[in-house]
C-alpha cells in the first residue's frame, strides 16, 4: 500500500473511533482532536510544530 491509501485508511479508522467515543463533544471539537491524534500518531511527537508539519504533510 501507498503512503495516501494508509493515511486515509488510518483517518478513516480514526474518525470511527472518535465518534464513538467522543460523541459529547461537538463535531468541530472532535474534529481537532481527531487531527491532534492524528498529528501525534503520523509524527511520532508530541510537539505541536510536528503534529502541524504530519497534518500539514497529509493533506498533500
Amino acid at each position: 500500500m501507498n503512503d495516501a491509501k494508509i493515511a486515509s485508511k488510518t483517518k478513516a479508522q480514526l474518525a470511527h473511533f472518535m465518534g464513538k467515543v467522543f460523541t459529547h463533544f461537538s463535531k468541530p471539537s472532535r474534529k481537532f482532536i481527531e487531527e491532534c491524534i492524528y498529528g501525534i500518531q503520523a509524527s511520532g511527537d508530541t510537539k505541536l510544530s510536528s503534529i502541524v508539519r504530519a497534518i500539514d504533510d497529509d493533506d498533500g
